[in-house]
């Protein structure tokens, strides 16, 4: 049986946002401060469709900040320490708990749609989500869905309006700290990603 195209968010769109306490995890351009919202290009799959709010991505765990991040750099199997430079991470804490649409589980039927919406290429449908979600009357925080590339990691796409609420606390300077490296290793080895160190 075919399946058809993503529906288009409905003008009478049913939201329940559920409760989020945090913390979360972002990795991040180190030229760049942790908690920052982007909203210009567009190029992110829960960007605003008309730029005109910006979205912070994180992960709920270490693991799902790396693979949304680093599983989207050009690997086939390797990714190079050269690679991974000038990257960041940092934990986010909510000074109250923060209140989010879910993009997953049982919550795929109730919008009428399914985990396309986490991995379609198209990113103007889920940007047009993005935005009906972020304007309904009952204004969520953001949105929490799963990753594209491991289903049971969840990551979240904040509004800017929450940037009040949360506080960045730095963690790892670069990826390659020593202090993150082996569990870095570790998460890449789960997806038969290799370390391959540019400097040798």
């Amino acid at each position: 049986m075919s399946v058809g195209p993503l529906p288009e968010p409905p003008a009478d769109l049913g939201l329940n946002p559920r409760t989020l306490s945090g913390p979360c995890w972002r990795i991040h351009r180190t030229d760049r401060e942790a908690l920052f919202f982007g909203n210009k290009k567009q190029e992110n799959r829960f960007d605003d469709s008309n730029g005109s709010f910006g979205v912070l991505y994180a992960g709920i765990s270490r693991e799902a900040a790396v693979v949304e991040t680093v599983l989207r750099v050009p690997h086939g199997g390797v990714v190079t320490t050269a690679q991974l430079e000038g990257r960041s991470m940092a934990r986010i804490e909510f000074s109250s708990p923060l209140r989010v649409v879910a993009l997953h589980g049982a919550e795929f039927g109730a919008l009428h749609l399914d985990t396309r919406i986490c991995s379609t290429e198209d990113y103007g449908i889920c940007q047009r989500w993005s935005r009906a979600i972020h304007n309904h009357a009952v204004q969520p925080d953001g949105i929490i869905y799963q990753s594209r590339h491991n289903s049971d990691l969840l990551c979240l796409a904040l509004f800017d309006r929450v940037a009040t609420k949360l506080a960045a606390h730095p963690q790892f300077a670069t990826l390659l700290d020593n202090g993150f490296r082996a569990e870095l290793v570790a998460i890449l080895d789960r997806y038969n990603i290799a370390l391959i160190d540019s400097s040798t």
